[in-house]
């Protein structure tokens, strides 16, 4: 059903690669998702995946004791040959981000493409997502230095990932519909990956996961697991996506200036 939707979406879906270096000098390698809405190097993401990448640029610069990450570094792999500079804007209430890339050299192939109008935004509605969940990337070491950085050794890349799922509800507040749920998580690393229908236009960006307790527990009972009887306890919840709506963003990207499209 999203076959050729997902060949279209990852021409210009990204992700966002980090690595964070412990205390103990562990390192811990993980993933967000980007992408962009027109040919000027502007993308999307979500507000709280900027605001860990700053928070890693301010642990690196100020190398302060007593925290549990001594260190962090970005890369945004195939999107400029080089990247000059990074701005972020970030929404002041929901959660959602720009990127402007000053780059030369791009690597990325076309743009996202909104749907105009939201009167297909109802419950029932089968939609995508498309991000980088399970990071495989290891092209990082600590060198001689003693400093943490990206090499061009191992491997460079973390493979797409989708979840598809129906809208469950749509997310108000006081003022407006600002979220659309589905039925299905979003997982970790997909935060700021593109939602979409089968012809490919986005209708959202992933979020993050609420998770309901859906009452079904089992406490102390004893149950046969592979011929054998075992006191187990269970306590089951069910994990729905939560996705910044079309209008929230398309409201964002008038009040920056910023070029998209739609169909």
């Amino acid at each position: 059903m999203f076959v050729k939707a997902i060949q279209n979406i990852s021409r210009y879906t990204r992700p966002i690669c980090f690595v964070e270096r412990l205390n103990n000098d562990d390192l811990i390698n993980g993933t967000a998702t980007f992408f962009f809405i027109n040919d000027e190097g502007v993308a999307l993401t979500c507000k709280h995946v900027v605001s860990t990448l700053i928070n890693f640029h301010e642990i690196t610069s100020k190398k302060t004791e007593n925290q549990a990450i001594k260190e962090a570094i970005v890369n945004f792999p195939n999107c400029y040959e080089k990247i000059n500079s990074i701005q972020y804007i970030l929404h002041p209430h929901y959660d959602l981000a720009l990127i402007k890339f000053d780059g030369i050299g791009k690597l990325y192939d076309g743009h996202c493409t909104f749907l105009k109008d939201d009167y297909d935004i109802k419950q029932g509605k089968s939609l995508c997502r498309l991000g980088f969940s399970f990071p495989e990337f290891n092209n990082y070491k600590i060198d001689a230095n003693d400093k943490l950085v990206f090499t061009n050794q191992g491997n460079k890349n973390t493979p797409l990932f989708p979840t598809d799922g129906i809208i469950t509800r749509l997310i108000t507040d006081q003022e407006k519909i600002f979220g659309i749920e589905l039925s299905t998580p979003g997982f970790k690393g997909q935060s700021g990956a593109p939602l979409f229908d089968e012809k490919g236009l986005v209708y959202g960006i992933q979020s993050f996961t609420k998770h309901y307790h859906m009452g079904f527990d089992i406490v102390n009972q004893e149950i046969n697991i592979k011929d054998k009887k075992e006191i187990v306890s269970n306590f089951p919840f069910i994990h729905l996506g939560q996705c910044v709506h079309l209008n929230i963003i398309k409201d964002f990207l008038k009040q920056n200036n910023i070029t998209f499209y739609e169909e």
